[in-house]
């Protein structure tokens, strides 16, 4: 059992370090989409308001898709799975 947990060190290291910068990516991109989903979903409305509901609709389901609530959550979502795998790994 000893060996297969040496043999199992630089992959745990490897692991390590990319789940460390994946958080990091994931803290930056997660603001930057915010704004950006903002951003988007103000011109949504304009759309809406302007009368131009398929645009804005679209808008809407964009600016959802960038949210919080979407790409980063699945991100979230695989970076938990690949910090399970690693305390798996350790274990």
């Amino acid at each position: 059992m000893k060996m297969v947990k040496i043999l199992l060190t630089p992959i745990r290291i490897f692991l390590t370090v990319t789940i460390s910068v994946f958080k990091f990516l994931l803290s930056f991109s997660s603001t930057i989409l915010a704004i950006i989903a903002f951003v988007v979903l103000m011109v949504g409305i304009f759309f809406f308001v302007d009368g131009e509901k398929a645009d804005g609709i679209y808008a809407l389901v964009f600016a959802w898709v960038i949210s919080p609530w979407g790409l980063p959550m699945v991100a979230t979502w695989l970076l938990s799975r690949l910090i399970i795998f690693r305390d798996w790994l350790k274990n």
